[in-house]
């Protein structure tokens, strides 16, 4: 979107060469000074919006994907900090004071078609604009810019058609599949779960997405050693050219426990150790069951001894 025009005035957009945008300029009742600038980190997170000559007007705190706090700068120049809680996609919820009185609250509906409560403890109105992962709400058109599309709340659908087309699925403006409670869509281009930290030995975190496209699985991105990148399919085949059986222990289990058919072993060894176990809990070996089971086989009889 390059510009939006209502009777308050025209408001126009510029972006960077990755298409997140930079600027917006138009007059004073709709924009602060009369343009605003926005800075990212190299997560592509907001981190900040400038006046024109470099001011701050207000600078956010992230902790991961986690928008954790937010300082804003007042007309006189001194600043005022926010905490900022999110809820279990990381959509923020409730700003609080250094006092912890709520300073903004946004309760609303599953697509966020409500807007929030700017004065929750009738203080004085805090504005604050960031929504749903990755998008950030535009007063002068009542939409909100999401890197690669533009978000319309009201209808819960996207402005603009997906990129990629009927590639993508058949309803080209749809939302995370109609599903904002479980996923999130923080560039604009596809539906994706919120990134967990794995607990436990080097910093691993994982992100489940649903398929983006027709004929591909619920995958899961694993990003450890400097965000090495490793992406495992729900039968548990590697996608994007990567290989699962890097993956630690931990990651494995961690997915397995998830409903992903990763290998224990080996490909020849794996077969192996399942027919032994197939064989050990027929003869009525309780662990050898739990071990075949894990491994993705099937047992036909709840009774010891019965079929496998």
């Amino acid at each position: 979107m390059r510009s939006t025009t209502s009777g308050a005035g025209t408001v126009t957009y510029r972006y960077d060469g990755q298409g997140r945008r930079v600027e917006k300029a138009g007059p004073a009742g709709l924009v602060p000074n009369g343009a605003e600038r926005f800075m990212y980190d190299e997560a592509n997170h907001l981190i900040g919006e400038y006046q024109a000559d470099g001011t701050p007007t207000r600078e956010y705190v992230w902790l991961g994907d986690l928008p954790v706090a937010v300082i804003d700068t007042n007309t006189d120049g001194t600043t005022t900090a926010y905490a900022i809680e999110t809820d279990h996609l990381g959509t923020p919820r409730l700003l609080t004071d250094a006092t912890q009185s709520p300073s903004w609250r946004w309760t609303s509906p599953p697509f966020g078609e409500v807007l929030p409560d700017e004065n929750p403890a009738g203080l004085y109105p805090v504005v604050f604009n960031l929504r749903f992962p990755g998008q950030y709400y535009d007063k002068e058109s009542g939409l909100s810019y999401n890197w690669h599309r533009v978000y319309d709340a009201e209808t819960g659908r996207y402005v603009q058609s997906d990129p990629i087309g009927l590639d993508g699925g058949w309803n080209t403006y749809g939302y995370v599949g109609g599903n904002p409670v479980s996923f999130i869509d923080p560039l604009g281009l596809a539906s994706s779960g919120q990134t967990t930290q794995i607990p436990g030995g080097s910093p691993t975190t994982v992100r489940i997405d649903p398929p983006h496209v027709p004929g591909q699985q619920t995958h899961a991105h694993v990003c450890e050693k400097g965000c090495k990148e490793i992406v495992v399919n729900k039968d548990g085949t590697g996608s994007h050219n990567t290989d699962p059986s890097k993956l630690k222990n931990r990651v494995k289990n961690f997915l397995r426990a998830r409903g992903f058919k990763l290998m224990w072993c080996p490909p020849l060894l794996e077969d192996l150790v399942m027919g032994m176990a197939a064989q050990q809990c027929s003869e009525g070996d309780l662990g050898a069951c739990q071990i075949f089971q894990q491994m993705g086989g099937t047992i036909l009889s709840d009774s010891l001894g019965g079929d496998i």
